[in-house]
């Protein structure tokens, strides 16, 4: 049980970790979309989310680091949901394909 407790505990820590240095881009976003929602103009919403992230410029080693290993964990997963997709995709088109055959045939009644 305390091993589970550890485990939950640090996952808890890592996301709120990863949340907290995410939200800088989620200013960003929010400054360029106000920006551009108030027709300011997107140069005047990327320059200020620009500047958003150019307060934060303490965090870009970090940020690098994060979307260097969230680029390596794609690499690896990008095959497995690949495959995952395609066979969910073959499944919903036999689907299709045989309820297009049930209504055809209704049709033809």
């Amino acid at each position: 049980m305390w091993t589970t407790l550890k485990r939950t505990w640090h996952a808890a820590r890592l996301t709120l970790h990863i949340a907290i240095l995410l939200s800088p881009f989620a200013l960003a976003a929010w400054v360029f979309h106000a920006a551009v929602s108030n027709n300011l103009g997107v140069p005047l919403g990327v320059f200020g989310a620009l500047a958003v992230l150019l307060f934060f410029r303490r965090w870009w080693r970090q940020w690098a680091v994060l979307i260097s290993e969230a680029w390596r964990l794609g690499v690896r997963l990008a095959p497995d949901l690949a495959a995952f997709v395609k066979v969910k995709l073959q499944r919903a088109q036999r689907q299709v394909q045989g309820d297009w055959r049930d209504l055809r045939r209704w049709a033809r009644r």
